[in-house]
């Protein structure tokens, strides 16, 4: 009887943890809504999405920032970058140069859109993509200090 039990636990857990939507999905789906209210058809055709939020960890942002600012041109063809959340695009505009604000791979969110669910973090994402499909979500953050080394690594060996 006490094996029946934990058959009925252990199958029920199991169950569960299937149910679960892994954190690609659960990305993915919050991109399509935000594509749909933003208009941003283009954002998922590259091979990488990188999505910097206005505030959080200001290390990160920092590093990520300068990371975008080098890599947005000679990356242009496997990068697309969205600045979530801008509270002033003259101030962004102003900070981050009239060049990198109108290039086609960047998009930026000035009505916010991409501030909920997944998006509400901290930290800077990187997502890998495959046929517009999110395929690898990776945070900037000090638990992944690596981060942007290896991005930079995979922008480099990617064909």
């Amino acid at each position: 009887m006490k094996s029946g039990y934990l058959t009925i636990i252990f199958s029920s857990l199991l169950l569960l943890g299937a149910c679960k939507e892994s954190p690609e999905t659960t990305v993915q789906h919050d991109l399509e809504q935000g594509i749909a209210l933003s208009g941003f058809d283009n954002l998922l055709d590259k091979r990488y999405l990188m999505i910097i939020p206005r505030i959080g960890c200001m290390g990160c942002i920092s590093a990520a920032e300068q990371f975008m600012l080098e890599a947005y041109r000679p990356y242009r063809d496997q990068l697309n970058i969205l600045l979530s959340d801008i509270s002033s695009y003259k101030t962004a505009r102003v900070r981050f140069g009239s060049a990198f604000m109108d290039a086609a791979n960047v998009f930026v969110d000035r009505e916010s859109v991409f501030n909920e669910g997944e998006f509400e973090s901290t930290y800077p994402l990187i997502l890998k993509l495959d046929k517009r499909e999110v395929i690898e979500v990776n945070l900037v953050s000090p638990e992944n200090a690596l981060a942007l080394e290896n991005f930079k690594n995979a922008l480099d060996t990617t064909p």
